[in-house]
Formats: structure tokens, sequence, C-alpha cells
């Protein structure tokens, strides 16, 4: 049965997972991807408890400006020329604008060096990426995945990060949409013309209904597990797609058989559990792939899938060991929104 916290404890779990921690051991490509520290009961939040999370992000929001100011000084007036010449090609196929960006410079320090662990061109391919798709990246975070198809589908596409007010009366939320906007703003002439989604204020929206042609989620599933939102999640991507709509899922791999909250919570998921609960949101599984499969990765590690990178959360500890173990096992499904 899918748990659901209260509200308070899911702001304040949500926010010292993603936005704190994660900060504190390293930064993941597509956030939240770091543990949990202990969450208050549910109704337990006390005054104290609030302005220390919101002195919290607070300090977060400013440690991603910082990174924001860094990033916007890398784009230097030849790189924006490289990347103006690399939009203004038309590619034959999304597979050659995806090449095309993979050797393109823009990229940001570190993300070429996760391209070994997460396939992108036969992860696309896999799913059916076109360039001219309505595509929507769930938990943007770094970027990764958004630096790679804001130039495949810039031409005949769109890409559309659904996202917060910075104004929403939840802090973590309003966190969140500071983060996304920096994002896009770091890189003006890559971003152009990626579209946010600002969600309604305590509501769970992707877009406007039937409008995206894929729904992209990576190392996300784990958390709407965590934090109780499984369902209200799975009928936004639902209701977001049109009728044959993809619904793409790359997900850590807990063992079969294993129970969901424990595995959750080290940032993993059964992939029988995943096909059920999606199937029970409306979607047919199309195929499974296991091109992200790694079975060097024995999933008992003392950080939970955080020990691993990008995150290695033990840091100098036993660093060249899980560097040998590379990025976690991953499941890679393909989900169809039926027809009619």
């Amino acid at each position: 049965m899918e748990r659901r916290p209260s509200t308070a404890s899911l702001a304040t779990t949500f926010c010292l997972a993603a936005a704190l921690v994660g900060c504190g051991k390293g930064q993941a490509s597509n956030p939240p991807e770091a543990p949990a520290e202990d969450a208050p009961a549910e109704g337990a939040t006390s005054e104290d408890e609030t302005q220390a999370l919101r002195k919290r992000l607070a300090a977060a929001a400013e440690r991603a400006k910082a990174q924001a100011a860094e990033e916007r000084a890398r784009w230097t007036p030849e790189l924006v020329a490289q990347v103006e010449a690399l939009l203004a090609k038309d590619y034959p196929t999304a597979k050659d604008a995806l090449v095309a960006a993979l050797a393109s410079p823009h990229r940001r320090p570190g993300h070429a060096e996760r391209d070994r662990y997460r396939h992108p061109v036969e992860v696309m391919e896999f799913f059916g990426l076109r360039k001219d798709m309505t595509v929507v990246e769930v938990g943007a975070g770094a970027g990764w995945w958004t630096e790679l198809l804001a130039v495949v589908l810039h031409r005949d596409g769109k890409l559309v990060l659904p996202s917060y007010a910075e104004d929403d009366p939840d802090p973590t939320r309003a966190y969140f949409g500071l983060r996304d906007r920096l994002l896009l703003e770091s890189a003006p002439v890559l971003y152009g013309r990626v579209e946010r989604f600002i969600q309604p204020s305590g509501e769970t929206s992707f877009g406007p209904p039937q409008s995206a042609d894929m729904v992209l989620v990576v190392r996300m599933l784990h958390n709407w597990h965590r934090f109780g939102t499984f369902d209200a999640d799975a009928k936004a991507a639902f209701e977001v797609l049109r009728p044959g709509g993809i619904l793409a899922v790359v997900q850590h791999r807990a063992p079969e058989g294993g129970d969901p909250d424990e595995w959750a919570e080290k940032g993993y998921l059964p992939e029988a559990y995943v096909i059920d609960a999606l199937g029970r949101a409306g979607f047919e599984l199309v195929a499974k792939s296991e091109v992200n499969a790694n079975p060097k990765d024995t999933k008992d590690h003392p950080e939970g899938v955080w020990t691993l990178p990008p995150t290695l959360a033990l840091g100098d500890v036993d660093r060249e060991k899980y560097l040998a173990i590379g990025e976690s096992d991953r499941m890679t499904l393909k989900f169809r929104r039926p027809e009619g």
C-alpha cells in the first residue's frame, strides 16, 4: 500500500533529502538523489523545525545561485557561437542530433563522464525519441538530459520542464522552482526554447492535458514512493500524454521480491512493483531493456544507491571500490498510454 505522509512531513523530508543533503555530498545529475536525514513523524513539524528548514533552504538557494553564476561564466562568446551552429543544423534524425549534442563542448563539466553508464543514444532509440516530439522531462535537476534534449528538440519539437513558482507557499517547491529557473537562465542560447510549466500551488500537474508525446522520468520513482506521491505523479504523467504517448522510465533496480518501502529508502525499487504500480495508473508496458543493467551493483551499500557515483556519499572512503562498480543497476522500461 502506498504511504501518504503529511504535507509538512513530506515537504521536510523531500527538502532534506534532495536539496540539502545532496548539496552537501555531491551533486547528482537528476536530484533528488541523496539519502534522507531523519524526518519528523507525521504532523510533528514544530515551528523550530520549520525555521531550520527555511534557513537550510536559503543556504541551498545561495549555493545554487553561485553554481549558476559559475556556469554562466563558462559560456564565452566562442561557446555561444558553437552552440548557435549546433542548433541551426537540420539533423536527419533524433539520433543524429543526439550524437552531435553528446560531442558538443556546451555540456556541463563532468556530464560526459556519465555517458558510459547512461547510454543516451541506445536509451533514446529504445524509447523511440523523434525530433518532432513534445517531451516532458520530470525532475531536470542539474540538466544532464536537458542539455541533450534541448538540442534534439530545438527545431521541430518541444522540451517542457514541470516546475514550481518561486513564491509557492511550500518552501521546498519554491526552492526547486528557483533551481529550474537558474538552470535555464545559465545558458539562454541553449535553453531559449525550453518551456517551464508552473504547477499550480498544492497540485501535481506536468502540463496541459494530452499535450505531450513522451514523459521522461529518470531515477525518480523511488522518491514518488518514499514521499507517498506515486499515484499523483503517475496520474499527472498519464494525463499530460496524448493517447499512444510514451512514458519513458529509468530507475535504480532493487532485487525482485524486495519490500518497496525498505528499498525505496535506499534509492531502489523492484521492477515488478514499478510495472504493477504504473499498470494500475493505466499504462501499458511496451518493452523492457537491459541497456542500463549493471551486475556489479550488489545493492548492499552503506548509503544506499547514493554510495555509488555520481554522488559518492562516503567521499573518499572506499572511493575506488565504488568507482569500479560504476553507477547503479537500472531498469529501463517503456510504457504507453493506451489509445482511445
